[in-house]
């Protein structure tokens, strides 16, 4: 999953090794072929299907925003502030929202549920 420029990687999280390997004339195809982010992690996503377990490379432009925001840029909420490691999407919120409203499920049950 790549965040920032429209779900294209990004240019400035290219790995060097790379960079210096694919020619200026090289077709945009080949490019993401070859393409290895310098800075990527794991992330668990949350969603109303099931839990998802993605690789997740950020956007690393001068001036972008923080992880987080890039996050919620894409309709994802982080489970924490610093080094955030799990992200839920707004869709399932809502569902667990609702879901504890009317049916009184705790967070564990609806887990458990997902799963």
């Amino acid at each position: 999953m790549h965040l920032g420029h429209g779900g294209r990687p990004c240019p400035a999280n290219i790995a060097l090794a790379t960079q210096a390997e694919v020619a200026d004339d090289v077709e945009e195809e080949i490019l993401m072929e070859a393409w290895e982010p310098r800075d990527k992690r794991t992330l668990v996503i949350v969603d109303v299907s099931r839990i998802h377990q993605l690789m997740v490379s950020w956007c690393c432009c001068k001036g972008c925003p923080d992880y987080e925001t890039q996050l919620f840029e894409h309709g994802l909420f982080p489970a924490s502030t610093t080094r955030t490691s799990t992200a839920f999407t707004f869709s399932v919120l809502e569902y667990f929202h609702v879901d504890a409203v009317e049916c009184k499920t705790s967070a564990s049950n609806f887990s458990n549920k997902l799963r």
